[in-house]
């Protein structure tokens, strides 16, 4: 299960030289919906491409980023568990299309935040939410059910709620290809299960159960899906970051085992949905990791390479072909923990409460990273989670000791290249890539832009409210969200930054 104790996050609101133009590998899968190719120079996916590199066509750079001035707001009316605002925002032929905490999708003109639609759902969702723009059409999904809008007025084509198991929850944003839609469910009795939806109808072509064993058997997970936009591969492929299976230390050494495919990387092929490999980081997970966000494709020195992480704390390469790993590297802080599902599994676990873990279930790399000129940026959380019982499969952050980085690391080494702190500072805004800057959030409220060179920081804004949520950039727009009040005095708004030029 993703972060089971983000909610804890919004306590902490009130306590306390690289290329200048970033070069990505080709970012339009065969496939791809015709938005991907005509609008590629903004944002029409969740991570800005299908192959989810999160790299912005963009003029904004070192050189005018002091230049960035808020040019509209919007405000949120729709709050989730984890605020108002939790979806990255999509942009295409200069509308920007959003979703708030409750479902509601709404489409406004981003040079002039000019509102053409907005269709109501009032479905509270946990997040990450998102829609994506296909054929034109605007997918997404509600907290029980996936959607197509007509993207030019915002009536609804379909919505389907009936997918047969008796719970399923819907928390990741869409993705569209080979006439498709993308989703999986994220807390499900018995596992969370990937769906291709036929994009005109909603009918169900195939779905795959993310936990099952090896015989076929359902196991005792009832999380274990996957929370973000899976990645469209080159070869009629997908890729997706599976969850854990919330499972209790008690649990893990009574009765362990693997629980595949939680806390893995799954390669399905796109018309089947049959497995072509995965790797599991995390067998038998009892601290709550995932391996969650949206995996990435790229290239370097002319070889593929299929990037993933989550909040165990480590990124991954793969070789897309057959799935074995090429480099893993630990970022932020790790206490000695990170062989303890295994060793339960082995007989050999010895662990008595209570005990500290880092990476916490608030902690590793909870949001999307980026990947431009053979680097990824990785946004990191570091928050020690203390567990007083072995029966409970959520210990107790200490918000106290918060920290948050921004690590860079070669991609064909896994070397890391720079490791930028900020202590008090919780990222969960992600990374993106504008020219040679590295944009992110946090949850009190500051856009930051780093420099990719050296991970200096140099600029930031205060935002009007706290931030849960990665942002987009087209042309001299950046559009990020504001959906957390810091105070009481703080309204949930969407804010949009333009260049303002002297």
């Amino acid at each position: 299960m993703r972060s089971g104790a983000s909610l804890i996050l919004a306590c902490l609101l009130v306590s306390t030289c690289a290329p200048t133009t970033a070069s990505v590998a080709p970012s339009i899968p065969p496939g791809a919906p015709p938005e991907d190719v005509q609008f590629a120079s903004e944002w029409p996916s969740p991570n800005g491409d299908l192959y989810n590199t999160r790299v912005a066509h963009s003029t904004i750079s070192s050189a005018n980023v002091s230049q960035l001035g808020i040019a509209w707001t919007l405000p949120l009316q729709g709050t989730g568990a984890n605020g108002a605002d939790v979806a990255n925002p999509v942009m295409a032929d200069g509308i920007a299309y959003l979703q708030d905490g409750a479902s509601n999708v709404t489409a406004v003109r981003y040079a002039t935040g000019q509102v053409l639609w907005t269709h109501q759902y009032s479905s509270p969702a946990y997040g990450p939410n998102g829609v994506t723009i296909a054929n034109g059409r605007i997918y997404g999904v509600t907290a029980s059910g996936v959607f197509a809008l007509d993207a030019r007025t915002g009536e609804q084509v379909w919505h389907v709620t009936d997918f047969g198991p008796s719970k399923v929850a819907f928390n990741i944003p869409p993705q569209v290809a080979g006439g498709k839609v993308f989703v999986s469910s994220s807390l499900t009795a018995g596992g969370g299960i990937i769906y291709a939806l036929d994009a005109g109808t909603g009918a169900t072509v195939w779905g795959f159960q993310t936990v099952i064993d090896k015989a076929g058997q359902g196991l005792k997970a009832t999380a274990g899906g996957a929370w973000d936009a899976v990645l469209i591969g080159p070869d009629q492929s997908l890729y997706a970051g599976i969850g854990n299976p919330y499972l209790s230390q008690q649990q893990a050494q009574q009765s362990p085992s693997a629980e595949l495919y939680t806390d893995s990387l799954v390669k399905l092929d796109q018309a089947s949905g049959k497995l072509e490999w995965f790797y599991q980081a995390f067998p038998n997970d009892f601290h709550d990791w995932d391996l969650q966000i949206s995996p990435i494709y790229t290239t370097v020195a002319g070889r593929a390479v299929v990037l993933a992480a989550g909040k165990g704390g480590f990124v991954f390469a793969f070789d897309p072909a057959d799935g074995k790993l090429l480099w893993k590297t630990a970022v932020g802080m790790h206490n000695g923990h990170d062989e303890d599902g295994q060793l339960a599994l082995d007989g050999k676990l010895q662990l008595a409460t209570p005990y500290t873990v880092l990476p916490g279930v608030i902690g590793g790399v909870e949001t999307n990273m980026a990947v431009a000129d053979g680097v990824v940026y990785v946004p990191v959380v570091d928050v020690p989670t203390t567990y007083s019982s072995a029966a409970s499969p959520l210990g107790t952050p200490d918000l106290t000791k918060a920290a948050g980085e921004m690590v860079a690391i070669d991609i064909a080494t896994g070397t890391q290249l720079w490791d930028t702190k900020a202590p008090g500072a919780i990222l969960l805004g992600g990374a993106t890539v504008s020219n040679d800057l590295v944009f992110t959030t946090t949850l009190n409220g500051a856009l930051v832009a780093l420099s990719r060179k050296d991970g200096s920081i140099v600029w930031t804004a205060l935002l009007p409210a706290g931030s849960n949520s990665t942002l987009a950039i087209a042309g001299d727009t950046l559009i990020a969200g504001a959906g957390v009040p810091r105070a009481t005095t703080n309204h949930p708004v969407i804010v949009a930054y333009q260049l303002i030029h002297p």
